[in-house]
């Protein structure tokens, strides 16, 4: 799916980056990250950042032929309060630092890291020098009707960008991880966010909110329950969050106690769960929920509490008395 911004929205981008010292492929970046940072609920997100690979610190490397490109873990840290174009400066400087190393390799870089796989999205910033005049006059009468590109990932979410007079990004899925909804709104999301980061820059930095769980480091990390022994789920609402489960982890069978991060479930995977749940019981569940309630009976409590109580999202299908829709809580 494509997204694009506003020829005016794309001028003032360009204008913020050119002003702070900032390559626009910092600025999308940083949105990326605080859009994950939202979704997730932490402080501190990788998603990994493709590169060129050809660095010249790598001795004779403009000899070499071939295709350098390489993928390496981008990290973003929060800091609440702070103006977002310094946060994006201090970004690009951290990332500056790194530019030497951009030919090392994501399996040398994740075993010396010692935490195995680093993240599960990826950005792409098409920067490519295209001169279009050079283009139309090498074929020598000959043109271009046009092209096609077929590309795939075994990452759970690529971002493609795409420079130009109106800033356009494409967003590519696997469906089985988040499905059509879930990526039509994260699209939505980053597209408003990047026309708001034009519209102004000084605006202080937020952090995740503070009731938001962060996502557990990893299916090894201590859990509660572990060894604890299989209960079927009881109610209809653990049985509807059994199933959602089921279907996203690819298990058989899902317990009222089972741990939804210690049995392979992950940021991506939780978006998906809470986008089945919202078109099924007709509210705008909170994403939050998924990471701070993880057991099936935890969450299932919560989703209850939440319809039987004043405090329960209104269903994202309804309009307001203006006529407008109510936004979700990522929004």
């Amino acid at each position: 799916m494509s997204r694009e911004l506003s020829a005016e929205a794309t001028g003032r981008l360009t204008a913020l980056a050119r002003e702070r010292g900032l390559t626009l492929s910092s600025v999308v970046q940083g949105a990326w990250a605080i859009l994950l940072g939202r979704l997730t609920g932490r402080s501190d997100v990788v998603f990994g950042g493709v590169v060129s690979g050809r660095t010249p610190e790598l001795d004779g490397v403009e000899g070499m032929v071939g295709l350098f490109i390489n993928t390496l873990p981008v990290r973003f840290r929060f800091r609440p309060g702070e103006p977002l174009a310094e946060a994006l400066e201090r970004f690009q400087h951290e990332q500056a630092a790194l530019l030497e190393h951009q030919h090392v390799s994501l399996t040398d870089v994740q075993e010396s890291a010692g935490l195995g796989t680093l993240f599960d999205t990826v950005v792409a910033f098409e920067n490519y020098p295209l001169d279009q005049d050079v283009l139309r006059d090498a074929g020598h009468g000959l043109r271009i009707a046009g092209v096609r590109a077929t590309d795939a990932t075994h990452y759970s979410v690529n971002l493609i960008v795409l420079p130009g007079p109106r800033l356009r990004f494409d967003l590519d899925h696997r469906p089985e991880v988040l499905d059509g909804p879930a990526a039509e709104r994260l699209a939505d999301e980053l597209r408003d966010l990047l026309t708001v980061m034009a519209e102004n820059p000084q605006a202080p930095l937020a952090g995740p909110e503070p009731s938001a769980a962060p996502l557990p480091a990893s299916p090894a990390a201590e859990d509660p329950e572990a060894g604890a022994e299989f209960e079927a789920p009881v109610s209809e609402t653990e049985q509807l969050i059994a199933a959602v489960w089921s279907e996203v982890l690819g298990r058989h069978s899902v317990g009222r106690r089972d741990n939804f991060f210690l049995s392979g479930g992950q940021s991506l995977k939780a978006m998906r769960v809470a986008s089945r749940l919202r078109s099924t019981l007709g509210i705008e569940l909170p994403l939050r929920l998924v990471f701070e309630h993880p057991t099936v009976a935890s969450l299932a409590d919560a989703v209850e509490a939440a319809l039987l109580t004043d405090l329960a999202p209104e269903p994202f299908a309804r309009a307001t008395s203006d006529g407008s829709h109510p936004q979700g809580d990522t929004q």
